[in-house]
């Protein structure tokens, strides 16, 4: 780790650990990898480690973001040396279309173990409240407790009005009336389409040859599992196969067991903020319950006792809801029996601690 000790230069402000220093893609700071080098440094250069999460905290959106006031709290999934076009650098790394999952609080948690130094904890725990909270503004689509991954409002996700984009190849003489209204000839038998109407019409009729959607890969790289078959990325070889064995051999049907969804979520006046996937992720929602107790000690260590209470009457519930929503009585879901032991439910007596 220390050999990818990264000084501040260029667009990143403080040191941090890249995750490669030879392939161009990874010689900058990501949050996913940011917060378990924080964790690991804590306990053998506690300043590297803090800096490492202030890398990524320096670009936390604010409301008063010129391109993204929407995503206020978030921490951007990857800091460069330069900044892409968007932010007026010359960049092909620096990445905003996602997040990482939340990990953050748990890192600075073990900075302060570590390090014993309050002084962290009130610098951050603003922040960390901030980015706690963007989640349930901006994928929280169906209101339900649980948080699904997706994708921000991005070039690379939605046309200019904010309606979902995606490219789609029809077979030859294929494509729908609908697609020829709202798509653009993009190569042969490729479109470049938008608008949910089509979108859902597509996946309804499983009738084309191969569909990319842009919030698709950024649903994929904020779960930190990229592009994994759980969020529809498998190759016509194993499409094939699986349609062999479960619908003699019919794609368009085993399409639409592979293919995810995605919601728009938006304000209550129509602003689109981002997309949310058609999935609840345990691990996501154990992150976050994770956090939430985290963040109760915090605010017990700087004298807050109410706020406290409250974050920690919130894991309680959020772990119930995962256990509940989740759980299921085979060896297969040992991941959940972890989690389990992860986030204890809490018994309501431990409440008056606080």
């Amino acid at each position: 780790m220390t050999a990818n000790w990264r000084s501040a230069a260029g667009a990143l402000k403080h040191d941090g650990v890249t995750p490669s220093v030879t392939a161009r893609w990874f010689n900058g700071t990501w949050a996913w990898d940011s917060w378990k080098h924080a964790y690991a440094l804590a306990h053998f250069n506690n300043d590297l480690a803090k800096d490492n999460v202030r890398a990524m905290f320096d670009y936390q959106v604010n409301k008063t973001d010129p391109l993204r006031p929407q995503d206020d709290g978030m921490v951007i999934d990857a800091v460069f040396y330069n900044k892409d076009s968007a932010r007026g650098g010359d960049g092909g790394n620096w990445n905003e279309r996602n997040t990482k999952p939340p990990l953050a609080a748990w890192a600075v948690w073990e900075i302060y173990q570590a390090g014993n130094e309050l002084a962290f904890i009130k610098e951050m725990f603003p922040k960390l409240q901030r980015y706690h909270q963007w989640w349930y503004l901006n994928r929280f689509h169906n209101q339900n407790g649980l948080i699904e991954y997706g994708g921000n409002k991005h070039k690379y996700h939605n046309d200019n009005e904010g309606s979902i984009s995606f490219t789609v190849k029809f077979e030859q003489h294929k494509q729908s009336k609908l697609a020829l209204a709202h798509c653009q000839q993009a190569g042969k038998q490729w479109f470049t389409c938008s608008g949910m109407a089509l979108y859902e019409e597509l996946l309804a009729t499983g009738k084309y040859a191969e569909l990319d959607i842009g919030a698709q890969h950024g649903a994929g790289w904020e779960s930190g599992m990229d592009n994994a078959a759980r969020f529809g990325f498998i190759n016509a070889e194993q499409l094939q196969h699986y349609a062999n064995a479960n619908y003699q051999g019919k794609i368009e049907l085993a399409r639409k067991d592979w293919q995810v969804m995605f919601y728009e979520n938006k304000t209550s006046d129509g602003t689109l903020l981002g997309f949310s996937i058609n999935q609840e992720s345990v691990e996501l929602n154990a992150y976050l319950a994770k956090e939430k107790a985290l963040l109760a000690k915090m605010a017990k260590l700087l004298d807050l006792p109410k706020v406290a209470k409250e974050y920690l009457q919130d894991s309680a519930k959020l772990a119930v809801r995962v256990n509940q929503c989740f759980s299921m009585k085979t060896p297969a879901f040992i991941m959940i029996a972890n989690f389990q032991q992860m986030i204890r439910p809490i018994n309501t007596a431990v409440l008056a601690n606080y």
